[in-house]
């Protein structure tokens, strides 16, 4: 089980045996958004049918609504995650016969997307490494028995306890492990561009932040690329094909959402670095408006996208333009106004957002977190 607020998630497994010869395994996951009064129906994840018994565990780690699920089944050893709103097709972590069964996954994760998960082969435990994106080779951690074992993280180091019952005594032990740190593996963040204007943004950090660079993948097909400067309330201006000195722009981050002229119908690919968190200014000078990006993964909605994250009730509006809605690309949010008129419900990676604030803050973007 995994909590976060009044969300509640749940996974369990079943098994029906047939005339006692064969065996039908499921596993289902029900989910309450009020604390546990209601549940969803339940949502079946896997099933296996077997001549004999035998499950060997289902393990589920949660950051806010992030869950990362480790299970057998078959004697296979398969990886899904959930993103707050579905659960992922399956990963085939280990495979695994009749003489090798991955046995009693467990599995936690860190707030940045990391994820350590253990299980047992032929009573030898082995780790396995999960950097936000891929998985990493197993690794050998020791030999025994380790059918009751719990994994954790506590600062900048995995914990874990394993007990054991045969007959006499009753044995509880306890060890831990800091793993060593990883770097962050390079990423794509694709965005579609139609022709004319575009508000946008990107959710990575690239390694060179100049402007021509951030934009190579689609040099000759931009004209100009406007931002807007809260602090000082200014506009700046990129023109590929003008004068070095009368450019203003001269880098665009992850921190920032941006006007761009399109003359083709193209894709913007950043790469970079995904952030963990991410710490925004806003600034009520003069008329308090902000051009913003939004360096998440996450559809977060609004007003929480904002309130909940270092805003507060400190702001009144919210505009997003969307190109591809040529009849009506411009969205508004208004906090003033029933939430029945606004037709700009959410933030959305790859797009730049204008926020009218009334008072200076610091808006927290996570990448993956809640």
């Amino acid at each position: 089980m995994h909590a976060h607020g009044d969300n509640i998630y749940v996974v369990a497994r079943t098994v029906t045996n047939i005339a006692s010869l064969i065996y039908y395994y499921y596993m289902h996951t029900v989910h309450s958004t009020d604390g546990g009064v209601t549940w969803t129906d339940q949502q079946e994840i896997s099933s296996f049918m077997a001549l004999t018994s035998g499950e060997y565990g289902i393990s589920m780690a949660g950051v806010g609504d992030r869950i990362y699920m480790g299970y057998e089944v078959g004697s296979n050893l398969y990886f899904r995650h959930h993103d707050g709103t579905i659960w992922s097709d399956f990963e085939l972590l280990q495979p695994g016969d009749a003489e090798n069964v991955n046995k009693w996954p467990t599995i936690t994760q860190a707030p940045d997307g990391q994820a350590w998960l253990l299980f047992e082969v032929n009573n030898e435990l082995y780790m396995l490494h999960y950097n936000g994106s891929t998985w990493a080779q197993k690794e050998l951690i020791g030999a025994g028995n380790y059918a009751n074992f719990k994994l954790g993280t506590s600062a900048d180091r995995l914990e874990w306890v394993s007990t054991q019952c045969n007959g006499a005594p009753f044995f509880i032990q306890y060890d831990w492990l800091s793993p060593e740190p990883t770097q962050p593996q390079p990423q794509s963040h694709h965005i579609p561009l139609a022709p004319g204007w575009n508000l946008v943004s990107f959710n990575l950090i690239p390694a060179d932040t100049s402007i021509d660079v951030v934009l190579s993948s689609i040099a000759g097909s931009y004209d100009l690329v406007f931002a807007w400067d809260g602090a000082t309330q200014t506009w700046q201006m990129y023109d590929p094909t003008g004068p070095a000195y009368s450019n203003t722009l001269q880098n665009l981050d992850h921190m920032r959402g941006f006007w761009i002229y399109a003359t083709f119908p193209v894709i913007l690919t950043v790469t970079g670095t995904p952030p963990t968190t991410t710490d925004i200014p806003v600034y009520s000078a003069s008329s308090g408006w902000n051009l913003v990006g939004y360096p998440s993964e996450l559809v977060r909605d609004l007003p929480g996208a904002l309130q909940n994250h270092g805003v507060g009730a400190d702001f009144s509006l919210v505009y997003a333009y969307q190109s591809n809605d040529p009849a009506d690309p411009w969205k508004l949010f208004d906090r003033s106004t029933p939430p029945f008129s606004n037709d700009l419900t959410a933030m959305t990676p790859g797009l730049g957002y204008w926020i009218k604030v009334s008072a200076d803050n610091t808006w927290q973007v996570s990448f993956l977190g809640p």
